[in-house]
This record gives structure tokens, C-alpha cells and sequence, in this order.
């Protein structure tokens, strides 16, 4: 998969951070933000949970993920 297809999906530059096998992206914000970039991505050729995933979740401030 070409990253300049990835990177247009995501509608950004470049990745927050990135290595040999992990590219992240975010915050971004509301399960409806969530959804339309799941479609993005699928109509670029990924697939959820086996290409890519999002993880939403409540924590206390003490809590880092």
C-alpha cells in the first residue's frame, strides 16, 4: 500500500509517529470522525481490525495509554 494513499485518507501530512511496522494518527474526535475515516480507509484498500483499528475509550487523566 502506497503511504501518499494512507496519508490523503487521513487528510494530514504525515503520521504522529511511525516505525517500521506502526504508523499512528489522532485525536480524532466522536465515533462519527471514527466512522467517516474507517470508510476512507477501506476505500483505499485497508481493512478494519486486520489493516487498522480505532480505539476509543474514557480514562481518568491518571490513565496513559
Amino acid at each position: 500500500m502506497p503511504m501518499k494513499k494512507i496519508i490523503e485518507a487521513f487528510e494530514m501530512d504525515s503520521p504522529d509517529s511511525e516505525n517500521e511496522e506502526l504508523m499512528t494518527y489522532g485525536p480524532n474526535f466522536g465515533l462519527d470522525s471514527a466512522e467517516i475515516l474507517r470508510k476512507r480507509l477501506e476505500k483505499v484498500g485497508l481493512e478494519s481490525i486486520h489493516d487498522f483499528f480505532y480505539f476509543h475509550g474514557d480514562c481518568p487523566d491518571w490513565a496513559e495509554f
